[in-house]
């Protein structure tokens, strides 16, 4: 239990933690209960993670951890955590806010902040270079120094 606290990055364990205690459980000797207890904890199949309070998807997050672990998230991985967000043709509110949790937590290329944000908030999107912003977007508050 001891091992499962301390690989705990704040309140959750983090897909590449799940990946080494993964790798423990299979190369280490341990104890018949301390084999169970990781088991169990790594099976746990639930589609949340819960961050401060706030309901995750599970899946979704692991996945661009996964994606962050190796470099900055990519515009193509960006695509496929998109496709995996998506129920159907509808984004739920869960994945949305797992989405913008990723873009404002973890390392993502510049191309793939401006393509998750343009299925975000397609109404705030930024122009191409050059274009004039919409009235509606020039008249929004600046979010400087916040």
């Amino acid at each position: 239990m001891d091992l499962w606290e301390k690989a705990k990055d704040g309140n959750r364990i983090t897909a590449v933690e799940r990946q080494t205690l993964g790798w423990v459980l299979e190369h280490l000797q341990l104890t018949e209960k301390a084999k169970a207890f990781l088991e169990q904890q790594l099976s746990d199949g639930s589609y949340y993670t819960t961050i401060g309070h706030t309901k995750y998807s599970r899946g979704l997050l692991e996945k661009a951890e996964g994606f962050a672990a190796e470099q900055s998230i990519s515009q193509q991985q960006a695509l496929e955590l998109w496709q995996l967000a998506l129920d159907g043709e509808r984004l739920g509110d869960c994945e949305r806010r797992t989405l913008r949790y990723i873009l404002q937590n973890l390392n993502a290329t510049t191309g793939a902040k401006k393509f998750l944000l343009s299925k975000l908030d397609p109404a705030v999107t930024p122009p191409a270079s050059g274009a004039p912003l919409p009235a509606a977007v020039r008249r929004l508050p600046s979010h400087r120094g916040a």
